[in-house]
């Protein structure tokens, strides 16, 4: 019977330390997934009167493969942290204050900020005497509406908390984590584990009208195969689905602390960490490490043309100077991406027939100093710990 793409799962898991398998596996939204086991021989080079040679031995065994995927709430974390972004402290709770005094029996509140703030996510409120949990039925022009009325009465400034927290992941100049893969083909009842896995790339890519994607590629230390499910009991992971996906139509993008969304048209970050992929022994057929060598992170986009924007940003480029970017992802903007000093290696606006005008900038990312990093991640969601104690559970 022919097996289709559509008739596979994929999974992703943090483990506890390079070698040992997940226990805990998210399922991707994999788009394709093309790792294999490599096998690499040497022949023999003897003088043996033969025209044609007379052996080999295998001599290396390894897996890699490209896994572009739609990226969700719950595996970006995972992405980050296997590529060499590190968590360092523990998250913050999430919090804001009213913006205009609401009465009992408001069935909606405005809020200073609505970060982390959409359908389901608890508030709690406090007027500095009382206390009482709201919960969010959608946002909508600025307000946020409840499933319920107020019971008090809440000043500007009342504090407002969330179930929800705030996790600060920061590019670092090592990895620390390794992830187990898993590409099961269902009607097989089979399934593939790669184990150790790294990334020596990832990209976050954005267009109009689309899913935001992610362009991984992906190495592993070990892999089997193995009959069953990866749900099953006697695997020995927990299965969960993958449910925050994230859309284009929510993204904003900041330049130097301007807004220039409505301009946008597309971006990318694409990041490479020169991932020593060839690392092992004399006596060995597999890799023992996969380490990070070098980092490079670029950030390239696309606006309408602006003959302010342009100019102002090609002299930057000319002057050597230095700008930021921010760019926020997901329905209430818990994906923030800072990236404190870029370089712009490129502003082009070509002129063809009679297309629109458009401005090209290309970028590379450094190391800011005062941030002790080049790129910061922070995500907002449900999980109160570290997320190598809610994944990596050994």
């Amino acid at each position: 019977m022919p097996l289709t793409g559509r008739q596979t799962n994929h999974y992703i898991g943090l483990q506890s330390d390079e070698v040992t398998k997940a226990t805990e596996l998210i399922k991707m939204q994999a788009k394709s997934n093309d790792m294999e086991p490599t096998i690499e021989k040497v022949e023999s080079e003897a003088l043996t009167a033969n025209a044609v040679r007379d052996g080999a031995a295998v001599t290396f065994i390894y897996c890699d493969g490209s896994i572009p995927v739609q990226l969700t709430l719950e595996t970006l974390p995972i992405f980050l942290l296997i590529y060499g972004f590190a968590e360092e402290l523990a998250p913050v709770q999430v919090s804001t204050a009213i913006a205009t005094a609401a009465n009992s029996g408001d069935t909606n509140i405005e809020v200073d900020s609505s970060k982390g703030i959409e359908e389901g996510v608890t508030l709690t409120l406090d007027d500095g005497t009382n206390t009482e949990e709201v919960t969010v039925d959608y946002v909508q022009g600025g307000k946020v509406h409840l499933a319920g009325a107020l019971t008090n009465v809440y000043s500007i400034g009342d504090t407002i908390t969330l179930d929800r927290y705030k996790h600060i992941l920061k590019f670092a100049n090592k990895i620390s984590y390794s992830a187990t893969i898993v590409r099961e083909n269902e009607p097989e009842d089979r399934y593939y584990e790669f184990i150790g896995c790294r990334l020596s790339q990832m990209g976050v890519n954005a267009t109009k009208d689309s899913y935001i994607e992610n362009s991984a590629q992906a190495h592993s230390l070990s892999y089997n195969k193995v009959s069953g499910y990866p749900g099953d009991i006697e695997s020995g992971y927990t299965v969960s689905e993958a449910l925050g996906e994230i859309l284009s139509l929510n993204t904003k993008v900041k330049l130097n602390n301007a807004d220039i969304t409505a301009d946008l048209n597309s971006f990318s970050l694409d990041l490479s960490n020169g991932l020593k992929t060839d690392d092992k022994g004399i006596n060995s057929k597999n890799r023992r490490s996969l380490r990070m060598q070098s980092g490079k992170l670029n950030f390239n986009m696309e606006t309408v043309f602006d003959t302010a924007r342009y100019e102002e940003n090609q002299d930057k480029m000319k002057e050597g100077a230095y700008s930021n970017v921010e760019f926020n992802l997901g329905i209430s903007d818990n994906i923030t991406c800072i990236l404190p000093k870029i370089f712009f290696d490129n502003v082009s606006s070509p002129a063809s027939g009679e297309d629109d005008l458009t401005i090209s900038f290309e970028t590379t990312c450094y190391n800011d100093k005062v941030q002790g990093t080049a790129a910061i991640f922070e995500i907002i969601d449900s999980i109160s710990s570290k997320y190598k104690d809610k994944y990596a559970v050994a």
